[in-house]
């Protein structure tokens, strides 16, 4: 899916102008996002008029899952940088787009990404709940879809809790605290409001936000992120160009908004609503020193990182597959809670100083104070994509540090039949053949076995795999 590119300037305009304003607008995404103004040019933040104008005046960092285009238009507001869409990305390691997971599917793939989160399942507190800038929390479907909020609005709040986890991490890895102000009740528990939108308002990220906004959704003071019941997109964000360190827009100037779909709800390498969040926080701007031509960021692994366009060129900086998970690998490029003097993050936009987190106390204590044992953490997913080939073989080695049981998923659609082999140092130790639908296998593993997982299934069946097996970090 694609917007049409276009021009919106507030008035008609001749297909001249638009032309000139395409080539401009497209010259300046050569040199990377283009910026909100000259510096001379910089201007308080816009009224609440001008933000509730168009809810589609701000630049956009898309990831999905179809293919690669660019789109940009012009902005109705003056000071404020083009709307930019860049088109569809690999979703997350056993993610389809296209997928509308079951209640039941998405409970069971929640176990793994609360484990990769180290077990956390509540999201912190910060003062009130409701008052300065925060994050709310939103379950959306469009008036002709199955309302699920009652199942799913408790996932939400675990995979707000992994996605917090995220910054919690990251933050410590430059010796800080950084946790997300969430929208919470007096309980500190997650205030996830329920939206239900017209027909059409699923259909893309501007008819979200508009239904959004109609519904009263338009507070300058919210990041709103936005699980939506639909198989459209993985996520899509906004994301102003704009790496001033003083009164940046995407710290509290207007209304911002994230959306996740059904088909990539709560994955963790990576994280799709850590993703999208972090573009709405200000990530990753177009002069910091790794960054991609698209809003995102070339030193990987890294929650931001990957090659988001033609002819881009992806390093891998930071090996450890946990860093999937963390927000940036070299801590110079869009997150550092102490940058050194000087630095890039020292003097331009830096999000962890956005006032969209806060560095207090992590959630309550359980009542029995916790578990001493070693915190378990699911590792990387393998997946081989979504496939229509006969036959594909996935093989890895276990880490040492492996403890209990591998869960491999095969979904497929179709009629025929698929068959799942697993072996652990060449030996069958699995062999599941079913007709069209899903089916789970679990086998016992070994730290330091070679696992192989082969899939086969007729060339009209198309197929996702997705396995994990749970890790010991002490």
């Amino acid at each position: 899916m694609r917007a049409e590119l276009g021009v919106e300037d507030g008035t008609p305009g001749t297909m001249e102008l638009a032309r000139v304003a395409r080539a401009v607008m497209l010259a300046a995404l050569t040199l990377g996002l283009a910026g909100p103004a000259a510096a001379g040019d910089r201007r308080e933040p816009a009224s609440e008029q001008e933000r509730g104008a168009n809810p589609d005046a701000q630049a956009v960092a898309h990831d999905g899952g179809h293919g690669n285009a660019l789109d940009c238009e012009a902005t109705a507001i003056p000071g404020v940088s083009v709307l930019c869409v860049h088109g569809e990305d690999p979703p997350p390691a056993g993610a389809d787009v296209d997928e509308k997971r079951t209640v039941a599917e998405l409970a069971t793939d929640t176990e793994a990404t609360t484990a990769a989160a180290g077990g956390v399942t509540s999201t912190s507190c910060s003062g009130d709940g409701t008052s300065g800038k925060r994050v709310q929390a939103i379950y959306a479907r469009a008036s002709d879809v199955t309302d699920r909020s009652a199942q799913v609005v408790p996932l939400i709040r675990e995979w707000a809790a992994a996605t917090e986890q995220s910054f919690v991490e990251s933050a410590a890895a430059t010796g800080g605290v950084r946790r997300i102000r969430w929208v919470h009740g007096a309980d500190c528990a997650l205030d996830v409001d329920v939206v239900t939108m017209a027909t059409t308002g699923d259909d893309s990220l501007g008819a979200t936000i508009g239904a959004l906004q109609s519904a009263g959704y338009s507070s300058a003071s919210r990041k709103y992120l936005v699980w939506v019941d639909a198989n459209v997109y993985c996520g899509i964000a906004q994301l102003y160009a704009d790496s001033d360190a003083a009164n940046n827009y995407n710290d509290g100037a207007f209304a911002m908004y994230a959306r996740v779909d059904n088909g990539c709800w709560g994955y963790s390498y990576p994280p799709v609503e850590a993703h999208e969040l972090m573009h709405n926080l200000g990530a990753v701007q177009s002069n910091s020193p790794n960054h991609s031509p698209y809003g995102h960021c070339l030193d990987d692994k890294d929650v931001m990182c990957y090659a988001d366009g033609p002819g881009v060129v992806v390093a891998t900086v930071c090996a450890d597959i946990e860093n999937e998970r963390l927000f940036d690998c070299n801590k110079d490029d869009y997150f550092h809670t102490n940058p050194p003097a000087g630095s890039y993050l020292a003097t331009k936009w830096n999000t962890a100083n956005s006032s969209f987190l806060h560095s207090g106390p992590g959630s309550p204590d359980p009542p029995d104070g916790g578990s001493e044992d070693p915190v378990v953490k699911t590792s990387y997913s393998w997946w081989s994509g979504q496939m229509t080939a006969s036959a594909h073989t996935v093989t890895k080695t276990v880490l040492p540090t492996a403890d209990g049981t591998l869960t491999a998923r095969l979904k497929f659609t179709g009629t025929k039949a698929a068959r799942l082999r697993v072996y652990a140092d060449d030996v069958l130790v699995e062999d599941v053949r079913q007709a069209g639908g899903m089916f789970v296998v679990e086998v016992d593993v070994t730290a330091g076995a070679v696992v192989k997982l082969r899939v086969g299934a007729d060339t009209q069946v198309k197929w996702i795999l997705r396995a994990y097996y749970p890790t010991v970090v002490v």
